[in-house]
């Protein structure tokens, strides 16, 4: 009875000791990252109301002064003009206005980091000569899905008068992939779309309640380093399939809509960070929508990641510079288009 118990006592010691290794390993891990992040002060740099159907939003008719400083450095400063309809301000298009173009994305559309004027959207709108009306849909964190939403839920109609002759979505392949999924804590309150049975995307809430169920469902196992975690939602694992056809189905319904009530605008999507081979079919699939694909790699004379078109070696976002060539490309990219609604430069 004895040696049982002392071998049931043994079992349960060496238990004990693997889990406070593996807290231990976990709590090293959660450490070194704090330390990463306790150089990095951010002023007014996300600054955003709640929304049902995209997560987060700009405030409307504001502006600020966003910093970043790292190492009590500063790495940017940038003005931040939001209009009436909550969208980063663009220059106007004097009468007569040739049309629309509409950039959709997350922060690379958006413009993190630099100025008002100095945006993807305004540098391409001076390039064109004003002659279009630019509208800046991106934010910071966005993805596909906040596209979607934005025209599904009727919120682009509301505030686009014109007619639309280009659409340009920017997107991290396969970054934005993991985040139409829910995926990164910073996500969470993110839209949350499912495949129906005819694999079209349908809105189904947020992706906060399943984790919102997981934070609190105990608040012992919430304080272990391990379990915060394996409850997070960092990306863990490579795309499922089911994960890749949404992110692509949200574009490609995204491009559907915007052809039903615009008179089928040329769609482009500027491809970032996606290698060659990796999920081609996929891509492949938006071509065949009509769809055209430009890879961020054939826009740059060189590596686009090179830091000549970055902000900061601390802020991998593009800096004025890289914005510059990409509304360069496009300027040249639409001029191209022979279609008769294209005003060729």
């Amino acid at each position: 009875m004895h040696r049982k118990i002392r071998i049931i006592f043994l079992n349960l010691v060496v238990i004990f000791a693997i889990a406070a290794i593996f807290e231990t390993v976990f709590v090293i891990r959660e450490m070194r990252h704090r330390e990463a992040q306790s150089s990095m002060v951010l002023e007014n740099v996300y600054v955003a109301d709640s929304d049902d159907y995209l997560g987060w939003k700009l405030q409307k008719n504001t502006s600020r002064v966003s910093r970043k400083y790292v190492g009590g450095n500063l790495i940017y400063e940038a003005m931040i003009s939001v209009d009436s309809n909550g969208l980063r301000i663009s220059p106007p298009c004097p009468d007569p206005c040739t049309g629309a173009v509409l950039f959709f994305g997350n922060s690379c559309t958006y413009g993190e980091g630099v100025h008002d004027s100095l945006t993807l959207p305004w540098q391409f709108s001076i390039l064109t000569d004003q002659k279009f009306q630019v509208y800046n849909f991106g934010m910071y964190g966005y993805g596909p899905h906040q596209m979607f939403s934005q025209i599904k839920q009727g919120i682009v109609e509301s505030i686009v008068t014109e007619n639309v002759k280009h659409v340009v979505f920017q997107t991290l392949y396969p970054e934005q992939a993991y985040r139409s999924s829910g995926y990164f804590d910073w996500n969470i309150n993110c839209p949350k779309y499912i495949l129906d049975k005819n694999r079209e995307p349908v809105f189904t809430g947020n992706y906060n309640k399943p984790r919102s169920y997981y934070r609190n469902l105990s608040g012992i196992l919430a304080k272990s380093a391990a379990m915060r975690y394996f409850s997070s939602r960092q990306p863990k694992n490579p795309l499922t399939q089911d994960e890749k056809e949404l992110f692509a189905a949200l574009i490609t319904n995204s491009k559907n809509y915007l052809d039903d009530k615009f008179d089928n605008p040329v769609f482009h999507i500027i491809l970032w960070d996606w290698s060659d081979g990796s999920d081609e079919e996929l891509f492949e699939q938006m071509k065949s929508e009509g769809i055209r694909i430009h890879d961020a790699r054939d826009i740059f004379p060189d590596n686009p990641a090179s830091l000549e078109y970055r902000i900061h070696k601390y802020d991998r976002h593009p800096s004025a510079i890289g914005y510059r060539f990409i509304a360069e490309y496009l300027r040249k990219e639409i001029g191209a288009v022979v279609e008769d609604k294209i005003v060729k430069y």
